[in-house]
């Protein structure tokens, strides 16, 4: 009997087992049930074993809580998080533009009752981050589905930190800015070294601090402040070539690279100044970001300073001359101080304007950040309706687009599902199911080809019993040069220079197994197993007997 073992001889040996076959030997016996669930040792050591530890576990005394409960709880979201990856490779092959939101039921039980704020948010990215670091050979479909599902939680704990940091109506600048930048690192996959940029920070601040006084005045102080962000530190403007690259509106970036346009410029150097004992204001100035200040030693006159230029300080008279183009006629509505979220609208309109290539990336990254223009401005419908309006382009259907479709009128709503669905289909229909694999086809999905005109080497990912892209492209690649021309089958590849290409059968040559590198590989295919890339259940469904 199990209960005639010692416990520790028992524990041991169950320790390999996984989750599934521990829970079936407690159903063998009661006590022994009993036993195991109290067992903090034990599941203590299986939450390391499976990488279910978080920071605020160490907080845990051993009696506070039972660790079988922490740990059945985290395999039993981690177990949907895995089953929702999978849902998306089913919903998205099709798609051009992978849109994830917070409709699904997975989302459900991430939240508190009354707070927004996910729990277990740092178990889940765990999970996700070990999908993408681990999936050479396995879990491909998951690690290609992780980064979006990371970058909306993300997005998601970011919209509710957002709106705790507007909650206090702080004159705080910094670290509303760097959320803006984590949303934008985690729309790009990146992660932001905050340790670094506090260092940064310090330094700037230590070196004005070595300068000043206590008695200096004001502007005395502004002048130290210069010194060290742009003489010893070496902070300037970004070169006009590069005035509209997004990295300039991200504040961890500016900080690394030393350049930036005014507006980052002036965030930084006004969270330098607010860290030395003065209070700067943040002057949202026409088509140039200004920060101002009061100086007690002039009868509390206004000045301002152009951060873009070398921290100059200028009087009223000479902020209206950095525009002379504009003819900016001297009113106060011009120099009114900015509340911390218009200076973060602000800086996500330049945001979203520098996505305007329109290219398929471009197009996705410009929806997560009118979604964050959303959450920071809700009340500018016009950011909505043009969202709206590259969403139905595009074919995805942004949860936060709602309230725009709620303000069309009945006929404008079916019109406008009418487009939508119309690019939904459009995209169906280059995946319609295959019926079974016709003899002429002469290659498998997953397979690695080498092409024989131009060397390349790329898999499989599907095919078409001739060509069925039409005359227009048959003419435009020259395809009558062929010697079956038109009417042998063609492949869908994945080439290893990343970009995805339609290839005649007499073209492909057989190469010994190898891996070939691209982004979207794990749209496709769930492992490569040495010999062949694995169809992943997507997949499956469009070519069922191949």
């Amino acid at each position: 009997m199990l209960s005639d073992f010692p416990i520790e001889t028992l524990v041991h040996v169950i320790s390999f087992l996984p989750y599934k076959d521990i829970i079936e030997v407690m159903l063998l016996n009661k006590q022994f049930n009993e036993k195991l669930c109290k067992d903090q040792y034990l599941w203590k050591m299986l939450l390391h074993r499976d990488a279910m530890v978080i920071a605020d576990d160490y907080a845990f005394s051993d009696t506070c809580q039972l660790f079988f409960d922490v740990y059945k709880k985290r395999y039993l979201l981690l177990r949907k998080l895995d089953n929702y990856l999978d849902e998306l490779s089913v919903e998205h092959l099709s798609a051009e533009i992978i849109e994830v939101d917070g409709g699904h039921p997975f989302y459900d039980d991430l939240f508190t009752k009354d707070s927004r704020a996910i729990q277990l948010l740092e178990l889940l990215l765990g999970r996700l981050e070990r999908y993408e670091r681990d999936s050479k050979y396995t879990m491909l479909t998951r690690a290609f589905y992780s980064s979006y599902v990371k970058a909306h939680l993300l997005h998601v704990d970011l919209s509710y930190r957002l709106g705790i940091y507007f909650s206090k109506n702080c004159h705080e600048l910094m670290s509303g800015a760097l959320m803006i930048a984590e949303w934008v690192a985690a729309a790009y996959n990146e992660v932001i070294p905050s340790t670094s940029i506090r260092q940064e920070i310090e330094r700037v601040v230590c070196d004005a601090k070595r300068l000043m006084l206590h008695n200096d005045t004001v502007e005395t102080k502004l002048r130290h402040i210069n010194k060290a962000f742009f003489e010893v530190n070496n902070f300037g403007r970004v070169p006009n070539e590069d005035y509209y690259n997004v990295s300039n509106s991200r504040v961890d970036r500016v900080l690394m690279v030393k350049r930036g346009i005014p507006l980052t410029l002036c965030v930084i150097y006004h969270e330098i100044a607010r860290q030395c004992g003065l209070q700067l204001l943040p002057i949202n100035f026409p088509r140039h970001f200004l920060l101002g200040y009061r100086d007690p030693d002039n009868g509390d006159r206004m000045g301002f300073i152009d951060v873009f230029d070398g921290g100059k300080l200028l009087s009223r008279s000479q902020c209206l001359e950095l525009c002379p183009v504009s003819q900016i006629p001297d009113s106060d509505e011009y120099f009114q101080v900015a509340t911390p979220k218009q200076v973060l609208a602000r800086m996500v309109h330049n945001i979203v304007n520098a996505h305007q290539n329109y290219s398929l990336e471009d197009i996705h990254h410009q929806i997560y950040f009118y979604r964050l223009m959303y959450y920071i401005k809700p009340s500018d419908l016009h950011c909505v309706q043009t969202a709206a309006q590259i969403a139905r382009n595009i074919g995805i259907k942004p949860d936060f687009v709602s309230e725009y479709l709620m303000d069309l009128s009945e006929g404008e709503q079916e019109q406008y599902y009418h487009l939508l669905e119309k690019v939904v289909s459009r995209n169906r229909r280059l995946f319609r199911p295959k019926k079974g694999h016709p003899s002429q086809v002469k290659y498998h999905l997953g397979y690695v080809k080498v092409h024989l005109k131009y060397r390349y080497y790329c898999v499989i990912y599907g095919w078409d019993t001739d060509c069925a892209l039409g005359r227009d492209w048959e003419i435009q690649m020259g395809i009558d040069s062929l010697e079956f021309g038109a009417k042998q089958p063609y492949y869908h590849v994945l080439v290893e220079d990343g970009t995805m290409r339609y290839a005649a059968q007499e073209n492909l040559l057989d190469v010994s197994a190898t891996q070939v590198n691209h982004k979207i590989i794990g749209k496709f295919f769930e492992s490569f197993d040495g010999n062949r890339y694995i169809p992943n259940k997507a997949l499956r469904c469009i070519y069922p007997e191949d």
